[in-house]
């Protein structure tokens, strides 16, 4: 065995004398290691103070209090989240049910005060009753006579002309009469 370890250690010597540099890399089996072991360390740490933490929530009355506290907080904050939640649903709501009187108000966000939108609701029920009573003696009966000749007719043109010139006779024709006599 010692010839052997003999003819190893003569080849490797002649190897550098040679200077045929055999290069092995053990850096990055060393480096491997080191961070394995860094990571389980950091693991072993990390357990440690995990442990220590539920000890002292466990052990200590302030700590208990703290969290109870801060807990409370939480809850509070959740609910008081959803109730704004809901409230902002609401507004959303009206505002989609009641459109037509916001868009005639210039209303195009959603989360107006409500009140807001049934103001606008209540000023374009208003306008809409004055002009359906204004279009009840104008447009409503050239409309009803134009539809009725559009029958007889074929040309709706043609028939609003005649609509309007019956409606015209209708409303003047009294008027001409007492202004006659």
């Amino acid at each position: 065995m010692n010839d052997e370890l003999s003819s190893l250690i003569e080849q490797e010597k002649n190897a550098i004398k040679n200077e045929e540099n055999i290069s092995i890399d053990f850096s990055s089996k060393n480096e491997k290691a080191i961070e394995e072991k860094k990571s389980n360390n950091l693991h072993l740490i990390d357990e440690g103070i995990n442990a220590a933490v539920v000890h002292k929530i466990k052990t200590d009355e302030t700590v208990q209090a703290q969290m109870l506290d801060t807990a409370d907080k939480l809850i509070g904050n959740k609910l008081e989240q959803a109730h704004n939640d809901s409230e902002r649903e609401k507004k959303e709501a009206v505002f989609k049910n009641n459109k037509d009187a916001c868009d005639l108000y210039g209303i195009d966000e959603k989360t107006v005060p409500t009140w807001v939108v049934r103001g606008a609701k209540m000023a374009h029920s208003f306008w809409y009753v004055v002009w359906l009573i204004i279009g009840f003696f104008t447009t409503a009966p050239i409309v009803f006579l134009a539809k009725k000749i559009t029958v007889i007719l074929k040309r709706t043109w043609v028939a609003v002309l005649f609509a309007i010139l019956i409606y015209a006779a209708v409303i003047f024709t009294p008027i001409l009469i007492n202004y006659i006599k």
